[in-house]
């Protein structure tokens, strides 16, 4: 089987399990306890003293300004990063080496004591007071007048470092400036030269509002005139297409009747006075009349003069229409051309402008530059400073370490914790059953009863010992535990009862047949029968033969009368196993063994059945399912608990009647000793007679 440790320290330690192992472990946990107060005051009394001197500065995140600048390139701490920033860097700039060893430097001038850097660094302490612009600086030492010494310097070493820092900060400011201007002066003067070369590139004189108005107008002209002459041709093209339709169709009156076609003044009235004329004679003449003739003759006459008059119309309406053609031809060249140049005059004035702009943005930035310079001058020669001293550090009176009542109270609680782990350890080291708590707590089973430990005098038998002695405790004990089993919360007494244990030598034999002897005494007809075949002890005990018993009579060989065996007890008798033959353990789950305890029910008041240990072994287990009670005998230290809940968890997982526990061999001393108890039993699968050993395989 594979090792769980997650399950075995699930088995061993329980929640419901600290309680004790704490309340047993009291003395080890008050010793512990005791022991690690003791040694940290010891620690506390005989530590160094430390002192801690604080002087106080204020820091202000703006220097002093003879002139306030604008924001263009601010140099000022607010230009570059936040106040919280502009703190922090300062109170880094306490734990620079430079600084400590300017504090060291000043310290042995003062003092004519030398000091290191490392130990001035690892004495000073600077903290700023929340919500306001104080910042303390502390100092650390063995000495308080040492300790106040090193604060009043490090905070004046901080005042007048900072003015030179911003001293020096400014005549590097102004020195960048100064590049700057230079760089910046130069580059306006290249970009005055460009700006006029691309003047005179360009024949720019004076770029006003006005400049672009010729091109405009003459752009707006040419649009009309463009618009105009493309109407004037798509109206000439209409109305041409419809003339030369009447023309190809020779509908000449039709197209002279029209009021826009071109004729010569008085030859439309002419043509239609002549026709008129002419109808009117065909009506009144014949053909062959001379006025018929003569009017014929006539309108043919104005009719060629007609026709020849349309064809020179729509000759000159066709040479009309080329020459507009030709007009809007060269007014969309001319057209395209003007656009071309208002474009290219668009980009060079957006490149001036440009150019223009450029010119304006480096002269201003040249102004700040120059003004800038001007006030960086100044600051580098002013003596304002944003940082001053407000107290001084005095000699501390009281050390702040060791902290005695910390320091005691850090190994009470040290102490307290260890006395418990090591109460936790030793209770799951200690794993065996001790005293009734043990088994109402670790078993959640009831107690049966407490049979103390057995002191056998000469040959006497302690399996007997409530027959032979039936005033002492061990026979009181388990009268009680009679008692226990025989008045059950709903009112039923077992008349089977089924013995067991975790493992061997804890006393089940003595239980078993004590049990017997008590019922047997209060006028019960009691049966003990082993259910043990794999070491049989019954017979041993009663002093009665062997041959023959439980397996005889399951295999037919023999009558129940002849196995029973009636024993010096009144009312009490015993069916011993028998010989042992091959299998004979299996005969413990037969139907045979069901019917023959069925059969003594019938004829005895109580049947007792002793059998072997549960909790590697099956027969009691089998045995469960014939009887309404069975008690588990733990010997007190020497099973362990995890070994006993074993033992009753797989009885539960068959719905054994388990009435309870009975703790066997209990010593109530205060030594805390279980001696060996039963050392004269033989250990199971250990042969120790000629007669046993071939009674079947040990238990593994």
């Amino acid at each position: 089987m594979q090792f769980d440790l997650q399950k075995e320290l699930r088995d061993r330690l329980r929640p419901e399990d600290i309680w004790p192992f704490l309340r047993k472990g009291w003395w080890l946990i008050l010793g512990m306890t005791l022991l690690a107060t003791l040694v940290a005051g010891t620690v506390a009394a005989v530590s160094p003293r430390e002192y801690r001197a604080t002087a106080v500065i204020r820091i202000v995140p703006v220097q002093g300004q003879e002139v306030k600048s604008r924001d263009v390139l601010d140099l000022d701490v607010r230009g570059f990063q936040e106040v919280e920033r502009f703190y922090r860097t300062q109170m880094q700039l306490f734990k620079s080496r430079s600084f400590a060893e300017e504090v060291a430097s000043r310290y042995q001038k003062k003092s004519g004591q030398e000091i290191s850097v490392r130990r001035v660094l690892g004495s000073l302490e600077v903290a700023p007071i929340e919500r306001s612009q104080l910042v303390q600086v502390s100092a650390v030492d063995g000495d308080p007048e040492r300790a106040a010494e090193l604060a009043n310097l490090a905070a004046s070493t901080f005042v007048d470092m900072n003015i030179q820092w911003r001293q020096d900060l400014a005549k590097n400011a102004n020195d960048w400036v100064r590049q700057r201007i230079e760089e910046v002066g130069k580059r306006r003067d290249d970009k005055v030269r460009e700006l006029l070369e691309f003047k005179r590139q360009n024949n720019i004189v004076d770029r006003g509002s006005d400049n672009d108005g010729a091109l405009s107008s003459r752009m707006s002209a040419l649009e009309r005139s463009y618009g105009q002459i493309s109407t004037d041709r798509v109206l000439l093209e209409s109305r041409l297409a419809g003339h030369e339709a009447l023309f190809q169709r020779g509908n000449f009156r039709a197209l002279g009747a029209q009021d826009d076609f071109p004729l010569p003044p008085g030859l439309r009235e002419l043509h239609a006075t002549t026709l008129a004329e002419h109808t009117a004679i065909s009506a009144r003449y014949g053909e062959q009349h001379p006025e018929f003739i003569r009017s014929k003759a006539a309108l043919e006459r104005v009719e060629n003069q007609f026709r020849a008059e349309v064809r020179r119309s729509i000759q000159a309406e066709r040479a009309e229409l080329e020459l507009l053609r030709s007009q809007e031809d060269s007014l969309a060249d001319e057209r395209l051309q003007t656009k071309d140049e208002v474009l290219a005059q668009q980009k060079i004035d957006a490149e001036y402008r440009k150019r223009q702009q450029e010119l304006t943005q480096i002269e201003a930035t040249l102004q700040s530059l120059l003004a800038r310079a001007d006030e960086l001058e100044m600051s580098s020669h002013t003596e304002s400073n944003n940082a001053q001293r407000v107290d001084d550090a005095i000699a501390p009176d009281s050390f702040i370490r060791p902290r005695i009542t910390l320091t005691v109270g850090a190994g009470f609680v040290v102490g307290l914790l260890l006395g418990m782990i090591a109460a936790l350890l030793r209770g799951l080291l200690d794993d065996t059953i001790l005293s009734p708590a043990d088994i109402e707590t670790y078993t959640q089973q009831p107690v049966m009863g407490v049979v103390p430990r057995i002191a056998l005098e000469g040959d006497g038998k302690a399996e007997l010992l409530a027959h032979n002695q039936p005033r002492s405790t061990v026979a009181e004990a388990i009268r009680g535990v009679v008692a226990m089993a025989e008045n059950r919360p709903d009112g039923r007494s077992p008349r089977r009862l089924l013995v067991t244990s975790s493992v061997v030598s804890e006393g089940k034999t003595t239980i078993a047949a004590g049990v017997a002897t008590v019922l047997a005494q209060r006028g019960r007809r009691v049966v003990l029968v082993e259910g043990d075949h794999r070491r049989p002890r019954l017979h041993k005990v009663f002093g009665i033969p062997n041959e023959r018993g439980v397996v005889e009579v399951l295999l037919g060989q023999i009558t129940l009368d002849q196995a029973l065996v009636r024993t010096e007890i009144p009312n009490l008798v015993v069916l011993p196993r028998g010989a042992s033959v091959p299998g004979g353990t299996e005969l413990i789950g037969s139907t045979e063994m069901g019917e023959l305890l069925d059969t003594l029910s019938e004829r005895f008041d109580r049947i007792v059945l002793d059998t072997p240990p549960s909790a590697a072994l099956s027969d009691s287990i089998t045995l469960s399912r014939w009887v309404d009670g069975l008690i588990v005998v733990a010997r007190a230290g020497a099973v362990s608990r995890s070994l006993v809940r074993h033992t009753l968890r797989r009885l539960e997982q068959v719905a054994a009647p388990v009435l309870g526990v009975v703790l066997n061999d209990f010593r109530n001393d205060k030594t805390g000793r279980y001696s060996a108890y039963y050392s004269e039993y033989y250990y199971y699968y250990s042969s120790s007679e000629g007669e046993d050993e071939d009674e079947g395989e040990a238990a593994k």
